[in-house]
Order: C-alpha cells, then sequence, then structure tokens
C-alpha cells in the first residue's frame, strides 16, 4: 500500500520534460506556487549559511592573528633582556635621571634666571644622589663595598657632570646662541655625551673583572 502511494506521489522525470507535471497542478497552482516558495526559502538559507560559515572563519583567523606576532616580540624582548639586561637597565636609570636634571635645569635657568653653566652643575648635583644608588643596585647589582666605589663613582660623575656636559654646553651655546630652546638643546647634547662616558667608566666603577670575566654582568 505504501508503494503505491509512494509511486503516486512521485513525479516521473519523462513527465517533467513533456509538460505532463502541469495536468498535476491544474485544480492545485497554490501548491504548486507554495512548493516554489520553499524552494527558493531552502536555496537562500544554503547560501546565508555558507556566508556567516565564511564570515566566521575570517573572524576565527583574525582574533587569532595578533598572537603570533605578539609571541615572537615576546621571545625577541626575552632575548634582548637576558643579553642586554645591564645596558637596559642603564637607560632606564638614566631616563629618570635625565628627567629629574632637566626639570631641575629648567626650573633653574628658565624660570629662576640662573646662569645656565650655574643651573647644570646645580641640578646634576641632586641627581648624583639617586644616580649612585640606582646604578649599584639596580644597574650593575655591585657586590663591592661602598667605601670603596663612593670615591669613584662621585670621581666620575663630577667630572662628566661639571667637567663634560658643562663643556658640551657651552660649545652647543657657542654654536646655535643662547635662549630658553637653546638652553634646552644644549643640555640634551651635554646629557647625550655624558651617558656614553658614564656607562663605560660605571662599568669599570661598580663590575669586578678579576679572572678576566664581568662577574655582575646580567
Amino acid at each position: 500500500m505504501w508503494d503505491v502511494s509512494a509511486k503516486a506521489e512521485k513525479l516521473d522525470e519523462d513527465d517533467i520534460h513533456d509538460g505532463k507535471h502541469e495536468e498535476r497542478f491544474e485544480d492545485g497552482p497554490e501548491v504548486a506556487e507554495d512548493g516554489a516558495l520553499v524552494a527558493e526559502l531552502e536555496v537562500g538559507f544554503d547560501e546565508l549559511a555558507e556566508e556567516n560559515a565564511v564570515a566566521t572563519a575570517e573572524e576565527v583567523v583574525d582574533f587569532h592573528a595578533p598572537i603570533i606576532p605578539l609571541n615572537a616580540t615576546m621571545d625577541i624582548m626575552k632575548e634582548l633582556l637576558k643579553k642586554h639586561g645591564q645596558k637596559i637597565r642603564f637607560g632606564l636609570v638614566g631616563v629618570a635621571n635625565t628627567l629629574i636634571d632637566v626639570v631641575l635645569f629648567a626650573l633653574f635657568a628658565n624660570l629662576l634666571g640662573i646662569v645656565a653653566e650655574w643651573a647644570s652643575v646645580m641640578s646634576t648635583s641632586v641627581a648624583i644622589v639617586f644616580s649612585f644608588f640606582a646604578n649599584y643596585y639596580f644597574v650593575w647589582r655591585s657586590k663591592k663595598s661602598k667605601a670603596r666605589t663612593i670615591p669613584q663613582f662621585l670621581a666620575v660623575t663630577l667630572i662628566t657632570a661639571w667637567g663634560v656636559q658643562t663643556a658640551v654646553i657651552w660649545l652647543v651655546k657657542l654654536v646655535i646662541g643662547e635662549g630658553d630652546w637653546e638652553n634646552l638643546l644644549a643640555k640634551a647634547c651635554a646629557i647625550a655625551v655624558g651617558m656614553v662616558v658614564n656607562y663605560l667608566l660605571y662599568k669599570m666603577i661598580f663590575t669586578d673583572k678579576r679572572g678576566g670575566k664581568d662577574k655582575n654582568v646580567g
């Protein structure tokens, strides 16, 4: 019984080509229209599903894309810290020390009207105290006696701050002239030169190189 009904409801492909299926829907055109609408809806749903699948895949790729360069960046940073940790720490302390120095220099020279050379001496004097302890404990992690390192540190720092920097400021002002911005530019040049000199000399002061190796590096 089921087989007969199934065969009766099935459209023969030959009938479709011959146009015989039109007779089957003569008494029910609305059924044919509904069937066509359902077919169109099914196609539309399939296309929408495909579009959503593609969009979701693109979002997943976009979400995970930054992970690769981020991981690579972290690895590079770890490697830099491992190989150049001492230089990086020195740079950080240098930035902090420079801020102290520059802010005080601007206060003394530009706001209080003190001569730039003397303003530099005063600002660097304040920064020296911070510089010693930051270099001793943080940058070089020195194991040397403070009684031994303080005189050497003061000698190098004072020569750099009062001698080298003051000379650089004088030379820069001789070239570009005087003024608020000129003073700051001259000070910036002096600090740059002073940092290079300090790094080379501080390494000799704070580290123990007996046996040909720097025991405080890392």
